[in-house]
């Protein structure tokens, strides 16, 4: 054993399950091979603890390391697991890559939307052999967004499209959650994330596309079944003229406004849940002097990787704060999200300033809204991190959404199916919007594969909404209850209370099954 070793922490190996000290904080998943285990096995896996800029990262995957053997390992939480229906078909893929169904050679299939579920669900099926056209109503590719959480299980579904080494070459571990008040830290738990860009994955996604099959400026408007397929209407934004298309399936992956899910089920419709986000982030290279170094101060494990949730007053209402990696010619940034009570709501929805639509549910933040707020967190928040709220440049609003479960398991009819937030629209407070298209285009890929000679692309999207529809409506319970327990529309609400709670209180109010850690864990 090298004495020199942090003896706080420990890595557990993944093939001889011993524990050894490492220099790394805790809670690293095992992709990459030890260099120092003692197992007799020969291929014992284990990340190897590396440093770049004193932040410790991941090390390549190993082909030998199962997915079964990392995600047992995950603190994934009890109601986080079973996302992926045979994870073993995921270990095949990174093995031996996708492989082309015969009984889907040359059937044609319309993607509609261009974000992370359409691009994942196109490149999945495009492996499986499908002839697949990706509709998407932006004219040029989407740039900006801010920062998101990358879990285990889409990590897992990331490395077997083989794109998990350029995923974490683009991340950073979260590995840690912490809910503190203003008067310290109430609870502490393990987390199975990776923080990083939107940006950074979409355009990944995008690389990962066969070439030509994305058509942007172009917009879905109706459908409907023929004898032989599905014939849809696809309005082009440049020429102005709309134009009849033959397909033999239809995904809509057109987002929480999704017009195909409009279509399918007419009453769904997006619920508004009260409250309203600041959302951006701080160059910390950038940031005005002292008020990074105060900010870690007060948030002691963040600049260690951890995920920061402060709740305090119902007025007040809730903060994230979390690490995002070097970008470009940027340093590191400080993500922030700051969820405020807001009975007034934008009346026009959408999917994002950037998606080129009048309606929107992102919101350009006027001057006299940013002075205001910049006004409220010196009242509401400790000195040092209303001064970080304040650095934060061209901050802007994003009101809270989600839409109750589809009233039936089935989300499509005949080849016509949805996948993400057309399907699920999510509050983001449990990180699952992009992580459950990721892993529902995963899933819709492993029905398609299974696919024989007697069954149809239709039985194989009954069979995927069959399976993932209860663990969406789960994902949706929690993080809507995740969302009032943090504002204070259930539970505490003010800090005295949060301070009182008791740990399996805590547990029990946030409904997300995560078991408490200490900080030396």
């Amino acid at each position: 054993r090298d004495s020199s070793l942090d003896t706080r922490s420990r890595m557990r190996c993944c093939r001889c399950l011993r524990s050894r000290r490492t220099r790394t904080r805790p809670g690293w998943i095992p992709f990459g091979p030890s260099k120092d285990c003692r197992s007799s096995s020969t291929s014992c896996q284990n990340f190897v603890p590396r440093s770049r800029n004193n932040r410790p990262y991941y090390t390549e995957a190993s082909n030998d390391a199962t997915f079964q053997q990392v995600l047992a390992l995950s603190p994934l939480s009890a109601v986080e697991r079973g996302a992926i229906s045979d994870i073993g078909v995921l270990e095949r893929w990174r093995r031996e890559g996708i492989q082309p169904n015969p009984k889907l050679e040359g059937k044609k299939v319309a993607v509609l939307g261009g974000s992370f579920a359409g691009l994942m669900t196109a490149t999945a099926l495009s492996r499986l052999g499908l002839d697949v056209t990706v509709f998407e109503t932006f004219p040029s590719l989407r740039v900006g967004g801010a920062g998101i959480g990358i879990e285990d299980t889409s990590l897992a579904c990331l490395e077997a499209f083989g794109l998990g080494g350029d995923m974490r070459r683009k991340s950073l571990p979260m590995r840690k959650q912490v809910h503190v008040t203003s008067n310290g830290e109430i609870f502490r738990s393990d987390f199975p994330y990776y923080s990083c860009y939107w940006d950074d994955i979409y355009k990944l996604l995008y690389k990962a596309l066969p070439n030509g099959i994305l058509r942007l400026g172009t917009t879905f408007t109706n459908y409907r079944a023929t004898e032989t397929g599905i014939e849809a209407e696809i309005y082009d934004n440049q020429s102005k003229s709309t134009s009849l298309h033959t397909f033999d399936a239809l995904i809509g992956c057109d987002g929480p406004t999704s017009r195909l899910r409009s279509i399918l089920h007419p009453k769904s419709e997006l619920s508004y849940r009260g409250y309203t986000a600041w959302r951006g982030h701080l160059d910390v290279n950038s940031a005005p002097k002292g008020v990074v170094s105060e900010l870690y101060k007060f948030y002691r494990s963040l600049e260690e990787g951890a995920l920061y949730f402060h709740v305090g007053d119902k007025e007040a209402g809730h903060l994230v704060v979390y690490e995002l990696p070097e970008n470009g010619n940027t340093g590191k940034k400080i993500n922030l999200l700051w969820y405020l009570p807001s009975l007034s709501f934008n009346e026009m929805l959408g999917s994002g300033k950037d998606v080129g639509r009048d309606r929107r549910i992102t919101i350009e933040a006027r001057q006299e809204e940013v002075q205001n707020m910049h006004q409220n967190a010196l009242k509401l928040w400790p000195k040092p991190v209303a001064h970080y709220i304040q650095a934060v440049p061209d901050p802007f609003l994003n009101d809270i959404y989600d839409m109750a479960p589809l009233p039936t398991e089935e989300w499509g009819k005949g080849p016509v199916t949805l996948v993400g937030d057309a399907a699920h629209a999510v509050t983001p407070h449990f990180l699952k919007s992009s992580n459950m298209a990721i892993c529902d285009a995963t899933e819709l890929a492993i029905r398609l594969e299974q696919m024989s000679e007697t069954s149809s692309i239709a039985q194989a999207f009954r069979s995927y909404e069959k399976f993932r529809h209860p663990f969406t409506v789960k994902m949706l319970a929690v993080s809507r209850q995740l969302g009032m327990a943090r504002q204070g529309l259930m539970g505490p609400a003010t800090t005295e209370e949060w301070d009182k709670l008791k740990e399996d209180e805590f547990i029990e109010l946030m409904g997300d099954c995560r078991p408490a850690c200490s900080v030396a864990d």
